[in-house]
């Protein structure tokens, strides 16, 4: 009994030990500092895009066109995207990656998801409502 009773309370204490130092670990954690973040986050990835879109601005905007949209199979949003872009009168540079050119120009861009719009200064990755895309067209 007095075996099993010393055997209960070391596993305690050891269970307390454990908490304690838990507990202390993570006060260290709130104690810290956060790291200061100065500057835009994004900066080097939209000088990357920019990059990008300028290098292939004749294949994107052959009309010289305001917006390009890319198009392609298995896309819920891509049938919608093209409606709703066509009905704010821009005239729009459609690329649907079925063409090799289309999708090598959408690799080409870093462009994961479909639909995709592009403008001379700015990359959309995925359906973006009408409202949002004429705003940035009247800009």
């Amino acid at each position: 009994m007095i075996l099993r009773l010393t055997v209960i309370l070391a596993a305690l204490a050891g269970a307390a030990s454990a908490q304690d130092s838990l507990r202390e670990r993570i006060d260290a954690l709130r104690a810290a500092e956060a790291p200061v973040v100065t500057g835009d986050l994004y900066a080097e990835d939209r000088e990357r895009d920019l990059d990008r879109i300028a290098a292939h601005a004749g294949a994107l905007f052959p009309q010289a066109e305001r917006i390009a949209l890319f198009v392609g199979p298995g896309c819920a949003d891509c049938a919608t995207a093209r409606t709703e872009l066509e009905a704010l009168g821009h005239p729009v540079a459609l690329h649907d990656t079925v063409d090799p050119d289309s999708a090598a120009l959408h690799e080409a861009l870093a462009l994961e998801d479909l639909p995709a719009y592009v403008m001379s200064d700015r990359l959309i990755r995925g359906h973006m409502p009408a409202f949002v895309l004429e705003r940035y067209l009247t800009e």
